[in-house]
């Protein structure tokens, strides 16, 4: 009888001990599993949201042409994509300038918004995230912003869309249902800085204040070689506290929020004490039956029951497939009914945990499959786009062939892509009757990045025949060429067969130059674009024609076409003197905004700059501006490509055109 009883007694204590760590391990399992669910579906919730505001901001609705001044049309079209989804709390739409011209509420019309976080993420992206207390609604919102460009590509406003931050919770409701937030279980989202954007049991915290824990947390955050965990799970004042961190979906990478959940102990593991409890009273009826079965035939059960203490500690095992054979219908087969009942119920519910866990990693497995594939085609085009810039730089003029014509010079180049719209362009031309003359260009064409690159292989090559094949080395005559063919190449003639909707608008702007370096002399012609000339330290600008190469009927305004029509073009004429120095430039430079004051550099800073230094050795002076603007730029996205050329007209490269002259320094006067 008692070692009928101590087996009991022991066979109880390893069933529950071994099934008690068995469910443990599941619950935090379970509990990581839910994490990672809520977390991927706010990911996913978000990366719907940015595709539902750019779908939005194509509408054609918002590129009609002066739609600004039909606020109600505006409201209404917003009102009918707003019933049409009823997850969003408001839409606004607003111009350029950040005055709100439409608002499905009403609210605010005609103010301007302040200049908050998703504002200052549209200068220098299309579009914007950012949770933060609405100025319009007054309550803690999701909003989700894009900026509306035109056929053009100009900038004519803003559409904005509001989801209120506690509709949150519908998103990872069917991982944690209301009655487990009810028994203690927190769900918190908190930003890179600690703040909480979305918290379960403090709503009134969101936005206000950090999370309670947040020394705790950081203290887990980062491991020992201080490398970022993506997720840890720890346990602290009664509680069990799991993190994860944002892993972003498709191509939103995130904006470095973190998942805090944390349950009571006592909560977590109640199933495990239900299980004790059930354990015990189911064990208490077995011993009772196996000592009055001990007393009364105990050399008969004395086998049975060995097998029957061997087939729990499978149990406890976790082994809830094990099973052993009876003949008998009496008590025995009672209690391996009952030990085989309590193994298939566990066992069941373990299977429905490994089928939900499956289906997870098969999602998991797809996300990382469709990654992997976007990935792949990322790498192709990025090196298609290599390629093309080795291409773009072979047909650019090299250092030596520059050095060649103009020994002092130098060229500031920052394409803002891998390839650039703009390029720069020195040729020598040998005429049979006039001896030889330089042409020299900085050529900005419209856009950048690979629709620009495009632009310029064009101009490029139409320069290579207007000048160097057919000798051309009138300015005037080299930019009428070059806008005729640029016109007829791309249709942009008024008699062109092609769709209205189908005609590019391309064109470019450049400043050209002609030297006649026996002659002393430097022709130069502007589409839209400058010369600057240093004369003994004094800076003279040299404006461009209000002009532009290519473009089409309605890309110029009435007076430009005009131009274009009379054939008519202003040039000037110098008369070059010993260490002039001249500079031609791309708007890039001139446009580009400050880290600090968000102010354009301008070209009066750009005047300061070459004035400043326009007494330095070339490469000197080019290093000092390089390094201002790299200064007034900061972090600052670079908006353009940036091209700025100069040259110095030494003594030097006078006389490789006049070897038996003296040379002679005229008065300072252009």
């Amino acid at each position: 009888m008692v070692l009928v009883f101590f087996t009991a007694i022991a066979f109880y204590l390893i069933t529950k001990k071994n099934t008690e760590n068995s469910l443990e391990m599941q619950i935090k399992r379970k509990l990581k599993n839910q994490s990672d669910y809520i977390i991927n579906s706010i990911d996913y919730f978000v990366f719907e949201r940015h595709s539902d505001i750019r779908h939005i901001a194509k509408d054609a609705i918002f590129q009609q042409p002066g739609i600004h001044q039909h606020p109600r049309k505006i409201t209404n079209h917003l009102l009918s994509i707003k019933k049409e989804n009823p997850l969003y709390e408001s839409f606004s739409f607003f111009d350029a300038q950040r005055v709100r011209i439409a608002d499905t509420k009403g609210l605010k019309i005609g103010q301007q918004h302040s200049y908050t976080k998703y504002w200052t993420q549209l200068t220098r992206q299309e579009s914007a995230l950012d949770v933060s207390l609405s100025e319009s609604l007054g309550k803690a919102v999701m909003h989700f912003a894009q900026t509306i460009r035109n056929k053009n590509g100009k900038k004519i406003g803003i559409v904005v869309s509001r989801v209120l931050i506690k509709r949150l919770y519908e998103v990872f409701s069917p991982a944690i249902p209301l009655h487990e937030l009810n028994k203690g279980v927190k769900i918190d989202l908190i930003d890179t800085q600690g703040r909480l954007l979305y918290s379960s049991s403090h709503p009134k915290n969101i936005l206000v204040k950090k999370h309670p824990n947040l020394a705790l947390l950081r203290q887990h955050l980062w491991n020992k070689s201080q490398q970022r965990k993506k997720q840890s799970t720890f346990e602290k004042d009664g509680r069990i506290f799991f993190y994860s961190r944002e892993p972003g979906y498709l191509n939103y990478k995130g904006s470095g929020w973190i998942l805090v959940m944390s349950i009571p102990k006592k909560v977590a593991y109640a199933p495990t004490t239900k299980l004790r409890n059930v354990l015990l009273l189911s064990f208490i009826p077995i011993i009772l039956v196996a000592i009055v079965i001990a007393l009364l035939f105990a050399h008969y059960f004395s086998r049975p029951i060995v097998l029957l203490a061997k087939l729990a500690q499978e149990y406890g095992k976790g082994n809830f497939w094990a099973n052993i054979s009876f003949k008998s219908n009496d008590e025995r087969k009672f209690l391996h009914r009952s030990l085989t009942w309590m193994a298939g119920q566990l066992r069941f519910k373990m299977q429905e945990q490994d089928d939900l866990n499956r289906k997870l990693n098969l999602k998991i497995h797809e996300i990382e499959e469709q990654n992997k594939e976007i990935e792949e085609q990322r790498s192709q085009i990025t090196e298609s786009i290599s390629y093309a810039e080795r291409l773009q730089n072979v047909l650019l003029p090299t250092k030596g062939e520059i050095k060649e014509l103009l020994s002092q010079h130098f060229i500031i180049f920052k394409p803002r892509d891998m390839v650039s719209g703009d390029f720069y362009w020195v040729s020598r031309v040998k005429l049979s009757d006039e001896g030889e003359k330089m042409v020299i260009a900085a050529i900005d064409c419209t856009g950048h990045g690979v629709p620009g690159a495009f632009m310029s292989v064009i101009a490029y090559n139409m320069l290579h025949q207007i000048v160097d094949v057919e000798k051309n080395t009138n300015p005037v005559v080299i930019l009428h060429h070059l806008n005729k063919r640029v016109k007829t190449l791309l249709h942009q003639g008024e008699s062109s067969k092609v769709n209205e909707n189908e005609r590019v608008s391309d064109g470019m702007d450049l400043s050209l130059c002609v030297v006649d370096m026996a002659q002393r002399q430097l022709e130069f012609c502007g589409a839209n674009r400058p010369l600057y000339v240093v004369r003994n330290k004094q800076l003279v600008e040299f404006k461009g024609n209000k002009w532009s190469i290519g473009g089409g009927a309605d890309y110029f305004n009435k007076r430009t076409q005009r131009m274009h029509d009379n054939d008519h073009l202003e040039t000037v004429n110098i008369d070059l003197q010993v260490n002039d120095r001249v500079y031609l430039f791309s708007d890039g430079i001139t446009d580009q905004f400050g880290e600090r004051s968000q102010a354009k550099f301008s070209s009066k800073r750009l005047k300061n700059a070459i004035a400043q230094t326009c007494t330095l050795p070339m490469n000197l002076q080019c290093s000092l501006i390089a390094q201002r603007l790299e200064d007034w730029q900061g972090s600052e996205f670079q908006i353009d490509d940036i091209l700025l050329m100069g040259f110095w007209f030494t003594a030097e490269d006078f006389q490789k055109y006049h070897t038996s002259s003296k040379l002679a320094y005229a008065p300072n006067s252009f």
